[in-house]
Protein backbone atom coordinates (compact mmCIF):
# COMPACT_ATOMS: atom_id res chain seq x y z
CA UNK A 1 0.00 0.00 0.00
CA UNK A 2 1.22 3.42 -0.64
CA UNK A 3 1.08 6.51 1.62
CA UNK A 4 -1.69 9.01 0.39
CA UNK A 5 0.99 11.94 0.92
CA UNK A 6 4.32 10.98 -0.50
CA UNK A 7 2.91 7.68 -2.64
CA UNK A 8 5.59 5.95 -0.73
CA UNK A 9 5.35 2.18 -0.10
CA UNK A 10 3.52 1.51 3.14
CA UNK A 11 2.36 -1.05 5.67
CA UNK A 12 -0.45 -1.23 8.11
CA UNK A 13 0.50 -2.20 11.90
CA UNK A 14 0.37 -5.67 12.63
CA UNK A 15 -1.64 -6.76 15.65
CA UNK A 16 0.21 -8.64 18.22
CA UNK A 17 -2.56 -10.94 18.77
CA UNK A 18 -1.16 -13.40 15.99
CA UNK A 19 -2.58 -16.97 14.66
CA UNK A 20 -4.39 -19.10 16.46
CA UNK A 21 -1.67 -21.37 16.67
CA UNK A 22 0.66 -19.40 18.49
CA UNK A 23 -1.78 -18.27 21.09
CA UNK A 24 -0.46 -19.91 24.45
CA UNK A 25 -2.29 -23.03 25.49
CA UNK A 26 -1.74 -22.74 29.32
CA UNK A 27 -4.36 -19.83 29.28
CA UNK A 28 -6.64 -21.79 26.52
CA UNK A 29 -6.68 -25.44 28.19
CA UNK A 30 -5.23 -24.66 31.26
CA UNK A 31 -6.32 -22.81 34.77
CA UNK A 32 -5.29 -18.83 34.18
CA UNK A 33 -2.45 -17.33 36.05
CA UNK A 34 -2.59 -14.49 37.70
CA UNK A 35 0.86 -13.74 35.95
CA UNK A 36 -0.49 -13.79 32.06
CA UNK A 37 -3.78 -11.59 32.63
CA UNK A 38 -1.77 -7.87 32.60
CA UNK A 39 0.14 -9.27 29.28
CA UNK A 40 -3.11 -10.50 27.41
CA UNK A 41 -5.17 -7.28 28.59
CA UNK A 42 -2.01 -5.83 26.87
CA UNK A 43 -2.06 -7.79 23.60
CA UNK A 44 -5.94 -7.13 23.40
CA UNK A 45 -5.74 -3.26 24.25
CA UNK A 46 -2.91 -3.27 21.31
CA UNK A 47 -5.35 -4.85 18.96
CA UNK A 48 -7.95 -2.64 19.61
CA UNK A 49 -5.85 0.33 18.75
CA UNK A 50 -4.75 -1.37 15.84
CA UNK A 51 -8.48 -2.08 14.77
CA UNK A 52 -8.95 1.50 15.27
CA UNK A 53 -6.53 1.94 12.41
CA UNK A 54 -7.58 -0.44 10.16
CA UNK A 55 -11.74 0.88 10.33
CA UNK A 56 -9.95 4.61 9.66
CA UNK A 57 -8.00 3.40 6.82
CA UNK A 58 -11.16 1.42 5.42
CA UNK A 59 -13.51 4.68 5.64
CA UNK A 60 -10.48 6.64 3.54
CA UNK A 61 -10.25 3.57 1.00
CA UNK A 62 -14.20 3.28 0.78
CA UNK A 63 -14.47 7.26 0.10
CA UNK A 64 -11.53 7.18 -2.25
CA UNK A 65 -13.81 4.20 -4.18
CA UNK A 66 -16.60 6.24 -3.90
CA UNK A 67 -14.90 8.96 -5.69
CA UNK A 68 -13.34 6.40 -8.37
CA UNK A 69 -16.83 5.13 -8.97
CA UNK A 70 -18.53 8.50 -9.49
CA UNK A 71 -15.23 9.33 -12.10
CA UNK A 72 -15.58 6.40 -14.04
CA UNK A 73 -19.53 6.86 -14.42
CA UNK A 74 -18.73 10.65 -15.13
CA UNK A 75 -16.04 9.22 -18.08
CA UNK A 76 -18.55 6.77 -19.15
CA UNK A 77 -20.79 9.36 -20.72
CA UNK A 78 -17.55 9.52 -22.73
CA UNK A 79 -18.66 7.03 -24.51
CA UNK A 80 -22.48 7.92 -24.43
CA UNK A 81 -23.53 7.51 -28.60
CA UNK A 82 -24.94 10.97 -28.98
CA UNK A 83 -21.22 12.06 -28.60
CA UNK A 84 -20.11 10.45 -31.68
CA UNK A 85 -22.45 12.33 -33.85
CA UNK A 86 -20.67 14.25 -36.49
CA UNK A 87 -21.46 18.38 -36.09
CA UNK A 88 -23.94 17.90 -38.98
CA UNK A 89 -25.80 15.56 -37.85
CA UNK A 90 -26.40 17.48 -34.37
CA UNK A 91 -26.99 20.39 -36.46
CA UNK A 92 -29.71 19.17 -37.88
CA UNK A 93 -31.11 17.76 -34.92
CA UNK A 94 -31.19 21.37 -33.09
CA UNK A 95 -32.89 22.45 -36.40
CA UNK A 96 -35.72 19.97 -36.03
CA UNK A 97 -36.01 20.98 -32.56
CA UNK A 98 -37.10 24.44 -33.23
CA UNK A 99 -40.31 23.75 -35.61
CA UNK A 100 -41.09 27.65 -35.76
CA UNK A 101 -37.45 29.00 -35.77
CA UNK A 102 -36.42 31.61 -32.76
CA UNK A 103 -39.38 33.12 -31.54
CA UNK A 104 -39.47 36.95 -30.71
CA UNK A 105 -42.58 38.05 -28.84
CA UNK A 106 -43.51 39.61 -25.65
CA UNK A 107 -42.58 38.62 -22.83
CA UNK A 108 -39.42 37.82 -23.69
CA UNK A 109 -38.77 33.97 -24.38
CA UNK A 110 -35.66 31.55 -22.96
CA UNK A 111 -33.03 30.77 -25.58
CA UNK A 112 -33.05 27.37 -26.77
CA UNK A 113 -31.85 24.73 -24.05
CA UNK A 114 -29.37 23.17 -26.02
CA UNK A 115 -27.27 26.14 -25.62
CA UNK A 116 -26.39 24.85 -22.26
CA UNK A 117 -26.08 21.56 -22.40
CA UNK A 118 -22.00 21.97 -23.05
CA UNK A 119 -19.06 23.69 -24.80
CA UNK A 120 -19.20 21.70 -27.99
CA UNK A 121 -23.25 22.07 -28.42
CA UNK A 122 -23.26 25.43 -27.93
CA UNK A 123 -20.44 25.57 -30.22
CA UNK A 124 -22.02 23.74 -33.11
CA UNK A 125 -25.22 25.89 -32.96
CA UNK A 126 -23.51 29.41 -33.02
CA UNK A 127 -21.60 28.12 -36.20
CA UNK A 128 -24.55 26.86 -37.56
CA UNK A 129 -26.57 29.49 -39.45
CA UNK A 130 -29.47 27.18 -40.85
CA UNK A 131 -30.64 26.94 -37.43
CA UNK A 132 -31.23 30.36 -37.35
CA UNK A 133 -33.14 30.83 -40.42
CA UNK A 134 -36.28 30.62 -39.50
CA UNK A 135 -37.84 33.70 -37.48
CA UNK A 136 -40.86 34.43 -35.85
CA UNK A 137 -42.60 37.53 -34.95
CA UNK A 138 -45.35 36.49 -32.60
CA UNK A 139 -47.61 39.71 -31.40
CA UNK A 140 -50.48 37.38 -31.59
CA UNK A 141 -53.51 36.67 -28.70
CA UNK A 142 -54.82 39.25 -26.26
CA UNK A 143 -54.36 42.36 -26.23
CA UNK A 144 -51.04 42.82 -23.89
CA UNK A 145 -48.62 45.02 -22.43
CA UNK A 146 -45.34 44.41 -24.50
CA UNK A 147 -42.50 45.21 -22.38
CA UNK A 148 -39.43 43.34 -23.95
CA UNK A 149 -38.42 45.04 -27.24
CA UNK A 150 -35.52 42.58 -27.79
CA UNK A 151 -35.02 44.31 -31.07
CA UNK A 152 -31.00 43.99 -30.33
CA UNK A 153 -31.56 40.21 -30.53
CA UNK A 154 -33.67 40.25 -33.11
CA UNK A 155 -30.37 42.54 -35.22
CA UNK A 156 -28.16 40.08 -33.20
CA UNK A 157 -29.36 37.49 -34.80
CA UNK A 158 -29.68 38.27 -38.46
CA UNK A 159 -25.90 39.64 -38.43
CA UNK A 160 -24.46 37.12 -36.17
CA UNK A 161 -26.81 33.96 -36.01
CA UNK A 162 -28.31 33.70 -38.99
CA UNK A 163 -25.34 35.50 -40.80
CA UNK A 164 -26.15 35.60 -44.77
CA UNK A 165 -28.06 32.47 -44.74
CA UNK A 166 -31.71 32.30 -46.44
CA UNK A 167 -34.81 33.23 -44.10
CA UNK A 168 -38.11 31.71 -43.63
CA UNK A 169 -40.11 34.70 -41.92
CA UNK A 170 -43.47 34.05 -39.97
CA UNK A 171 -45.30 37.19 -38.89
CA UNK A 172 -48.43 36.85 -36.97
CA UNK A 173 -50.25 39.75 -35.36
CA UNK A 174 -53.69 40.00 -35.07
CA UNK A 175 -54.27 42.72 -32.61
CA UNK A 176 -52.64 45.47 -30.97
CA UNK A 177 -52.33 48.10 -28.36
CA UNK A 178 -50.93 50.99 -29.59
CA UNK A 179 -48.59 50.86 -27.01
CA UNK A 180 -47.46 47.84 -29.13
CA UNK A 181 -47.87 49.34 -32.39
CA UNK A 182 -44.25 51.02 -32.59
CA UNK A 183 -42.19 48.19 -31.30
CA UNK A 184 -43.82 45.57 -33.51
CA UNK A 185 -42.98 47.98 -36.25
CA UNK A 186 -39.39 48.16 -35.34
CA UNK A 187 -39.44 44.26 -35.85
CA UNK A 188 -41.21 44.69 -39.17
CA UNK A 189 -38.69 47.30 -40.18
CA UNK A 190 -35.24 45.31 -38.93
CA UNK A 191 -36.68 42.07 -41.10
CA UNK A 192 -37.71 44.29 -44.05
CA UNK A 193 -33.78 45.23 -44.39
CA UNK A 194 -32.74 41.67 -44.82
CA UNK A 195 -35.76 41.05 -47.54
CA UNK A 196 -33.13 40.00 -50.08
CA UNK A 197 -32.73 37.08 -47.98
CA UNK A 198 -36.73 36.10 -47.25
CA UNK A 199 -37.26 32.93 -49.09
CA UNK A 200 -40.43 31.85 -46.91
CA UNK A 201 -43.01 34.37 -45.50
CA UNK A 202 -45.95 33.01 -44.10
CA UNK A 203 -48.36 35.95 -42.95
CA UNK A 204 -51.36 36.06 -40.34
CA UNK A 205 -51.95 39.53 -39.86
CA UNK A 206 -55.16 41.81 -39.93
CA UNK A 207 -52.91 45.11 -39.62
CA UNK A 208 -52.10 46.35 -42.96
CA UNK A 209 -48.18 45.61 -43.62
CA UNK A 210 -48.68 47.94 -46.83
CA UNK A 211 -46.60 50.73 -45.87
CA UNK A 212 -43.75 49.13 -44.06
CA UNK A 213 -43.04 46.96 -47.13
CA UNK A 214 -43.34 49.31 -49.57
CA UNK A 215 -39.85 50.17 -48.90
CA UNK A 216 -38.94 46.91 -49.85
CA UNK A 217 -38.54 47.21 -53.80
CA UNK A 218 -38.43 43.34 -54.37
CA UNK A 219 -38.51 39.81 -52.57
CA UNK A 220 -35.84 38.39 -55.05
CA UNK A 221 -35.42 34.80 -53.36
CA UNK A 222 -39.05 33.98 -52.17
CA UNK A 223 -40.46 30.86 -53.28
CA UNK A 224 -43.23 30.17 -50.60
CA UNK A 225 -46.32 32.33 -49.68
CA UNK A 226 -48.39 31.49 -47.13
CA UNK A 227 -51.23 34.36 -46.68
CA UNK A 228 -53.68 34.13 -43.87
CA UNK A 229 -57.78 35.21 -44.61
CA UNK A 230 -57.01 37.96 -42.59
CA UNK A 231 -54.33 39.83 -44.83
CA UNK A 232 -55.38 42.96 -46.45
CA UNK A 233 -55.88 43.09 -49.89
CA UNK A 234 -53.21 45.82 -50.17
CA UNK A 235 -50.30 43.52 -48.56
CA UNK A 236 -51.24 41.13 -50.59
CA UNK A 237 -51.08 42.89 -53.92
CA UNK A 238 -47.75 44.17 -52.97
CA UNK A 239 -45.95 41.06 -52.26
CA UNK A 240 -47.44 39.20 -55.68
CA UNK A 241 -46.34 41.99 -57.86
CA UNK A 242 -42.64 41.87 -56.15
CA UNK A 243 -42.19 38.10 -56.10
CA UNK A 244 -40.47 37.09 -59.43
CA UNK A 245 -39.12 33.36 -58.47
CA UNK A 246 -42.11 32.36 -56.32
CA UNK A 247 -43.51 28.38 -56.60
CA UNK A 248 -45.39 27.61 -53.61
CA UNK A 249 -48.44 30.02 -52.51
CA UNK A 250 -51.50 29.40 -49.87
CA UNK A 251 -54.15 32.13 -50.62
CA UNK A 252 -57.42 32.79 -49.55
CA UNK A 253 -58.42 35.76 -51.89
CA UNK A 254 -57.45 37.50 -54.98
CA UNK A 255 -56.42 41.26 -54.47
CA UNK A 256 -59.30 43.80 -55.28
CA UNK A 257 -56.51 45.59 -57.71
CA UNK A 258 -55.88 44.31 -60.96
CA UNK A 259 -52.87 42.88 -61.52
CA UNK A 260 -50.92 41.32 -63.58
CA UNK A 261 -48.72 39.33 -60.75
CA UNK A 262 -45.85 38.01 -62.21
CA UNK A 263 -45.75 35.80 -59.14
CA UNK A 264 -48.41 33.66 -60.10
CA UNK A 265 -46.81 32.90 -63.63
CA UNK A 266 -44.42 30.41 -61.40
CA UNK A 267 -46.59 29.18 -59.11
CA UNK A 268 -46.47 25.04 -58.95
CA UNK A 269 -47.86 24.21 -55.91
CA UNK A 270 -50.98 25.90 -55.04
CA UNK A 271 -52.97 25.81 -51.84
CA UNK A 272 -56.69 27.56 -51.88
CA UNK A 273 -58.51 28.72 -48.24
CA UNK A 274 -61.49 28.77 -49.38
CA UNK A 275 -63.94 30.83 -47.04
CA UNK A 276 -64.83 34.27 -47.41
CA UNK A 277 -64.17 35.23 -50.96
CA UNK A 278 -65.66 33.13 -53.68
CA UNK A 279 -64.11 34.28 -56.26
CA UNK A 280 -60.31 32.81 -55.01
CA UNK A 281 -60.96 29.86 -57.26
CA UNK A 282 -59.95 32.22 -60.47
CA UNK A 283 -56.39 32.05 -59.15
CA UNK A 284 -56.49 28.61 -61.04
CA UNK A 285 -56.68 30.50 -64.26
CA UNK A 286 -53.76 33.13 -63.78
CA UNK A 287 -50.82 29.78 -62.28
CA UNK A 288 -49.82 28.00 -65.61
CA UNK A 289 -47.42 25.76 -64.27
CA UNK A 290 -49.60 24.34 -61.27
CA UNK A 291 -48.83 20.69 -60.29
CA UNK A 292 -50.44 20.54 -57.21
CA UNK A 293 -53.17 21.73 -55.50
CA UNK A 294 -54.71 21.81 -52.00
CA UNK A 295 -58.60 22.77 -51.80
CA UNK A 296 -58.82 24.06 -48.18
CA UNK A 297 -62.63 23.65 -48.28
CA UNK A 298 -64.43 25.65 -45.32
CA UNK A 299 -67.67 25.79 -44.60
CA UNK A 300 -69.27 29.39 -45.05
CA UNK A 301 -73.11 29.74 -44.75
CA UNK A 302 -73.00 33.26 -45.83
CA UNK A 303 -71.54 33.19 -49.37
CA UNK A 304 -73.24 29.46 -50.42
CA UNK A 305 -74.50 31.00 -53.96
CA UNK A 306 -71.61 33.19 -54.31
CA UNK A 307 -69.62 30.14 -53.98
CA UNK A 308 -71.01 27.11 -55.89
CA UNK A 309 -71.75 29.93 -58.72
CA UNK A 310 -67.98 30.81 -58.71
CA UNK A 311 -67.40 27.19 -59.35
CA UNK A 312 -70.00 26.70 -61.57
CA UNK A 313 -69.11 29.83 -63.90
CA UNK A 314 -67.41 27.96 -66.60
CA UNK A 315 -64.96 24.28 -66.14
CA UNK A 316 -61.68 24.45 -65.71
CA UNK A 317 -58.94 22.60 -68.15
CA UNK A 318 -55.95 22.39 -66.40
CA UNK A 319 -53.49 20.07 -67.72
CA UNK A 320 -50.50 20.88 -65.76
CA UNK A 321 -52.08 19.57 -62.59
CA UNK A 322 -50.74 16.29 -61.36
CA UNK A 323 -51.81 15.88 -57.73
CA UNK A 324 -54.59 17.31 -55.79
CA UNK A 325 -55.94 17.36 -51.95
CA UNK A 326 -59.71 18.40 -50.79
CA UNK A 327 -59.67 19.17 -47.05
CA UNK A 328 -62.67 19.68 -45.17
CA UNK A 329 -61.32 21.31 -41.87
CA UNK A 330 -63.38 20.89 -38.59
CA UNK A 331 -65.72 24.29 -38.38
CA UNK A 332 -67.06 26.31 -35.27
CA UNK A 333 -70.48 25.45 -36.10
CA UNK A 334 -70.17 21.67 -36.47
CA UNK A 335 -72.76 21.74 -38.76
CA UNK A 336 -70.11 21.78 -42.06
CA UNK A 337 -72.11 20.30 -45.28
CA UNK A 338 -69.74 19.24 -48.13
CA UNK A 339 -72.13 21.45 -50.91
CA UNK A 340 -68.83 22.67 -52.29
CA UNK A 341 -67.06 19.13 -52.86
CA UNK A 342 -69.43 17.59 -55.55
CA UNK A 343 -69.32 21.20 -57.44
CA UNK A 344 -65.53 21.63 -57.15
CA UNK A 345 -65.16 18.09 -58.80
CA UNK A 346 -67.70 18.83 -61.50
CA UNK A 347 -65.94 22.32 -62.63
CA UNK A 348 -62.25 20.70 -63.23
CA UNK A 349 -61.13 18.73 -65.94
CA UNK A 350 -57.65 17.67 -65.26
CA UNK A 351 -56.17 15.35 -68.39
CA UNK A 352 -52.58 15.09 -66.25
CA UNK A 353 -54.11 13.65 -62.74
CA UNK A 354 -52.16 10.93 -61.02
CA UNK A 355 -52.81 11.75 -57.51
CA UNK A 356 -55.61 12.43 -55.13
CA UNK A 357 -56.39 12.58 -51.44
CA UNK A 358 -59.48 13.50 -49.63
CA UNK A 359 -58.87 14.57 -46.15
CA UNK A 360 -61.51 15.48 -43.33
CA UNK A 361 -60.76 16.07 -39.84
CA UNK A 362 -64.66 16.10 -39.36
CA UNK A 363 -65.66 13.70 -36.88
CA UNK A 364 -69.87 14.89 -36.61
CA UNK A 365 -71.06 14.64 -40.45
CA UNK A 366 -70.30 11.62 -42.56
CA UNK A 367 -67.85 12.72 -45.54
CA UNK A 368 -69.75 11.50 -48.53
CA UNK A 369 -73.18 11.93 -50.20
CA UNK A 370 -74.88 10.45 -52.95
CA UNK A 371 -74.31 13.56 -55.03
CA UNK A 372 -70.26 13.47 -54.51
CA UNK A 373 -70.49 9.85 -56.04
CA UNK A 374 -71.81 11.18 -59.04
CA UNK A 375 -69.59 14.20 -59.18
CA UNK A 376 -66.53 11.86 -58.29
CA UNK A 377 -67.56 9.29 -61.04
CA UNK A 378 -68.25 12.46 -63.89
CA UNK A 379 -64.68 13.86 -62.68
CA UNK A 380 -62.55 10.42 -63.12
CA UNK A 381 -64.26 9.97 -66.94
CA UNK A 382 -63.70 13.20 -67.90
CA UNK A 383 -60.29 13.94 -66.63
CA UNK A 384 -57.30 11.10 -66.55
CA UNK A 385 -58.27 8.26 -64.33
CA UNK A 386 -56.12 9.21 -61.25
CA UNK A 387 -53.50 6.34 -60.10
CA UNK A 388 -52.91 7.04 -56.39
CA UNK A 389 -55.92 7.97 -53.87
CA UNK A 390 -55.53 8.65 -50.32
CA UNK A 391 -58.55 8.26 -47.85
CA UNK A 392 -57.07 10.39 -44.83
CA UNK A 393 -59.26 10.16 -41.74
CA UNK A 394 -62.77 10.13 -42.97
CA UNK A 395 -65.82 8.97 -41.24
CA UNK A 396 -67.17 6.63 -44.51
CA UNK A 397 -68.40 3.67 -43.96
CA UNK A 398 -66.80 0.25 -45.79
CA UNK A 399 -69.60 -0.10 -48.34
CA UNK A 400 -68.96 4.10 -49.15
CA UNK A 401 -64.85 3.36 -49.64
CA UNK A 402 -65.65 0.52 -52.36
CA UNK A 403 -68.68 2.10 -53.69
CA UNK A 404 -66.12 5.20 -54.27
CA UNK A 405 -63.02 2.66 -55.37
CA UNK A 406 -65.26 0.62 -58.10
CA UNK A 407 -64.99 4.34 -59.99
CA UNK A 408 -61.57 4.19 -60.29
CA UNK A 409 -60.66 0.42 -61.10
CA UNK A 410 -57.44 2.08 -62.80
CA UNK A 411 -55.65 2.56 -59.12
CA UNK A 412 -52.14 1.61 -58.12
CA UNK A 413 -51.82 3.00 -55.38
CA UNK A 414 -53.92 3.00 -52.04
CA UNK A 415 -53.44 4.70 -48.97
CA UNK A 416 -56.15 4.66 -46.14
CA UNK A 417 -56.11 6.01 -42.36
CA UNK A 418 -58.72 5.43 -40.18
CA UNK A 419 -59.32 7.86 -37.77
CA UNK A 420 -57.88 6.42 -34.29
CA UNK A 421 -57.96 9.65 -32.04
CA UNK A 422 -61.22 11.21 -30.58
CA UNK A 423 -63.38 8.83 -31.29
CA UNK A 424 -66.03 6.95 -29.71
CA UNK A 425 -67.79 3.50 -30.01
CA UNK A 426 -70.69 5.45 -31.40
CA UNK A 427 -68.83 7.62 -33.79
CA UNK A 428 -66.46 4.90 -34.92
CA UNK A 429 -67.26 3.96 -38.35
CA UNK A 430 -64.55 0.74 -39.86
CA UNK A 431 -63.71 1.16 -43.09
CA UNK A 432 -60.85 -2.01 -43.36
CA UNK A 433 -64.14 -4.19 -42.59
CA UNK A 434 -64.97 -7.18 -43.43
CA UNK A 435 -67.01 -6.30 -46.86
CA UNK A 436 -63.73 -4.44 -47.42
CA UNK A 437 -61.26 -7.28 -47.37
CA UNK A 438 -63.52 -9.69 -48.86
CA UNK A 439 -63.69 -6.97 -51.74
CA UNK A 440 -59.76 -6.64 -51.88
CA UNK A 441 -59.80 -11.10 -52.11
CA UNK A 442 -59.17 -11.80 -55.27
CA UNK A 443 -59.28 -15.61 -53.96
CA UNK A 444 -59.47 -18.12 -50.99
CA UNK A 445 -56.67 -19.58 -49.52
CA UNK A 446 -58.45 -22.41 -47.85
CA UNK A 447 -61.36 -23.55 -50.10
CA UNK A 448 -59.69 -22.79 -53.54
CA UNK A 449 -57.28 -24.27 -55.46
CA UNK A 450 -54.24 -21.53 -56.14
CA UNK A 451 -54.41 -21.65 -59.82
CA UNK A 452 -58.04 -20.36 -59.82
CA UNK A 453 -59.82 -17.51 -59.45
CA UNK A 454 -63.03 -16.61 -57.33
CA UNK A 455 -65.82 -15.86 -59.87
CA UNK A 456 -66.00 -12.22 -58.29
CA UNK A 457 -63.35 -9.75 -59.85
CA UNK A 458 -61.40 -8.35 -57.24
CA UNK A 459 -61.51 -4.45 -56.30
CA UNK A 460 -58.97 -2.69 -57.86
CA UNK A 461 -56.83 -5.37 -60.10
CA UNK A 462 -54.46 -3.41 -61.04
CA UNK A 463 -52.97 -1.87 -57.67
CA UNK A 464 -49.57 -2.28 -56.58
CA UNK A 465 -49.35 -0.24 -53.44
CA UNK A 466 -51.36 -0.53 -50.25
CA UNK A 467 -50.55 1.37 -46.97
CA UNK A 468 -53.19 1.16 -44.08
CA UNK A 469 -53.50 2.94 -41.15
CA UNK A 470 -56.14 1.16 -38.38
CA UNK A 471 -57.02 1.50 -34.47
CA UNK A 472 -54.81 -1.70 -33.56
CA UNK A 473 -57.24 -2.69 -30.92
CA UNK A 474 -59.74 -3.68 -33.74
CA UNK A 475 -58.63 -6.72 -34.83
CA UNK A 476 -58.25 -7.90 -30.80
CA UNK A 477 -62.17 -6.77 -30.04
CA UNK A 478 -64.79 -9.26 -29.73
CA UNK A 479 -66.79 -9.96 -32.75
CA UNK A 480 -63.66 -8.86 -34.37
CA UNK A 481 -61.32 -11.64 -34.49
CA UNK A 482 -61.76 -12.93 -37.58
CA UNK A 483 -60.24 -9.88 -39.14
CA UNK A 484 -57.09 -10.48 -38.91
CA UNK A 485 -57.23 -13.91 -40.60
CA UNK A 486 -59.37 -12.19 -43.46
CA UNK A 487 -56.56 -9.47 -43.89
CA UNK A 488 -53.83 -11.84 -44.35
CA UNK A 489 -56.24 -13.62 -46.72
CA UNK A 490 -56.35 -11.00 -48.64
CA UNK A 491 -52.86 -9.68 -48.94
CA UNK A 492 -51.63 -13.12 -49.89
CA UNK A 493 -54.23 -13.54 -52.37
CA UNK A 494 -52.66 -9.97 -54.32
CA UNK A 495 -49.33 -10.55 -53.15
CA UNK A 496 -48.26 -14.23 -54.50
CA UNK A 497 -50.62 -14.87 -57.21
CA UNK A 498 -50.06 -16.72 -60.16
CA UNK A 499 -48.35 -15.77 -62.82
CA UNK A 500 -50.60 -16.24 -65.89
CA UNK A 501 -53.43 -14.13 -63.55
CA UNK A 502 -51.64 -10.60 -64.89
CA UNK A 503 -52.47 -12.06 -68.15
CA UNK A 504 -55.67 -13.67 -68.01
CA UNK A 505 -57.66 -11.72 -65.09
CA UNK A 506 -55.53 -8.40 -65.29
CA UNK A 507 -54.26 -8.58 -61.48
CA UNK A 508 -51.44 -7.61 -60.75
CA UNK A 509 -49.04 -8.02 -57.26
CA UNK A 510 -49.01 -6.39 -54.59
CA UNK A 511 -45.07 -4.97 -54.13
Amino acid sequence: MRCKTCSSEMSLPQHPLGSKEYIPKSPREGVLSSSNIPDIRKNILDAQNILKVYDKEIRRLMSMAGHLRERIEETSFLLSPIRRLPDEILAEIFENSMPCGTVFSCPKRPPPSFLTVCVRWRTVALSTPRIWQSITLDFGGVPRIHPHQNLEVLDHHLSKLSKSSPLNVNIHCTRLKSSCTEIFSAHVDSLAEQSYRWVSLSLTSSWSLTERLDTIGNFPSLRVLHLSNSVPSSTISLILKRSPVLTHLSISSLPEEAGPFVALSNVTHLELLVSQDPTVFNVLDKCPKLITVLFNLQHCCDNFDEQVAALSSHPRHIPSIKHIKIRVPRTSDGETDYYLLPSLLSSLHLPSLVSVTLNSSLGTKPFVRQEIFRAFGDFSKKSCAPTSLTLDRLRISDEETVSLLQLIPALTKLTIHERTSNISDADRQLIISRRFLQCLNSYDLEHVAQTTLTARRPLLPKLKHLSLTVLGETFLEEGYQDLAKLFVSAMSSRWIPVHDWKQDYGVECLC
